[in-house]
């Protein structure tokens, strides 16, 4: 798991990897708030929607085991599906 491996990072390699993870959350926040903007996203967090999104993402590994009825890949889609389109009938 990559975050519980970052903290065995040290100095200016933990500080790197610190700075490119803000910046890839960032960037992305970027453009959720963009996408808000223009109204093809509705009105929200765009942190909170990332680190929500990266996190289901991240942690299909701890309980994805590849032996139901989807892929990863497929789980990975329906999760994508889960953000982009709602859960609501």
């Amino acid at each position: 798991d990559v975050y519980k491996r970052q903290s065995t990072l040290s100095g200016e390699i933990y500080e790197r990897y610190r700075s490119t993870h803000r910046i890839l959350l960032n960037g992305i926040a970027d453009i959720v708030d963009m996408g808000i903007r223009d109204g093809s996203i509705g009105p929200c967090q765009p942190k909170i929607v990332v680190l929500a999104l990266l996190s289901g993402l991240n942690s299909t590994i701890h309980w994805h085991r590849g032996n139901g009825n989807l892929s990863r890949l497929q789980t990975t889609d329906e999760i994508l599906r889960y953000f982009l389109d709602g859960i609501a009938a």
